[in-house]
């Protein structure tokens, strides 16, 4: 059984972020599997044959063992997002148990009958979706909550970048903002962007 995966874009034969993600490894080995060496992404990829199509490198893995999937990648489709008051959700490293997600936007698709996305709000402040961070735009510029879900690599990468600024963010804020974006190692900050008014339950 894999624990654990990571999730890594590929495009034009090359790989994208491969340093944040083995970060990203690295602490959960140290949280989780600490009298084990830490995976090597860079060893395992260079035994690839990497495509030139966008794709995500998905590498699910435990203690000792791995498996690697190269998907031709699409990008969703999101038309809506809903706010869920959880003060209990837990995703601070990357499990490959995802069905408390799942089972979340199955019940909003099911009410909805749209491509709607949940995003969760703990302890009175935003986080992140299922599968992405956020990012906000005031008119001038991007802002992402401090009190994210997962430690994503796009979002380490924008604030590396001094694209994106930390703040606390809570439901009240978002009437400040005029969009939404949603980022993660697949999708940069400009391609899945959504107007305020399309979040529901405010």
């Amino acid at each position: 059984m894999f624990q654990f995966f990571e999730t890594i874009k590929v495009k034009d034969c090359q790989v994208f972020n491969l340093d944040l993600h083995q970060q990203r490894v690295n602490h959960t080995f140290n949280q989780f599997y600490n009298t084990f060496n830490p995976l090597n992404l860079e060893k395992i990829i260079s035994d690839i044959k990497l495509p030139a199509s966008l794709s995500r490198l998905r590498i699910s893995y435990n203690q000792k063992d791995y498996k690697i999937e190269l998907i031709p990648y699409q990008r969703r489709t999101i038309e809506k997002l809903y706010l869920i008051y959880d003060d209990n959700i837990d995703y601070r490293f990357k499990y490959t148990d995802r069905s408390r997600f799942i089972k979340c936007q199955k019940l909003l698709h099911e009410t909805f009958k749209t491509d709607i996305e949940p995003v969760f709000v703990v302890k009175g402040y935003i986080t992140d979706t299922t599968f992405s961070n956020l990012a906000f735009y005031d008119g001038k510029s991007w802002f992402t909550p401090k009190t994210y879900l997962l430690h994503g690599t796009k979002r380490v990468e924008l604030i590396n970048k001094k694209i994106l600024n930390e703040i606390d963010l809570t439901p009240e804020d978002i009437k400040y903002f005029q969009q939404v974006s949603l980022i993660y190692s697949m999708n940069d900050l400009d391609e899945i962007i959504l107007s305020i008014t399309d979040i529901l339950n405010l």
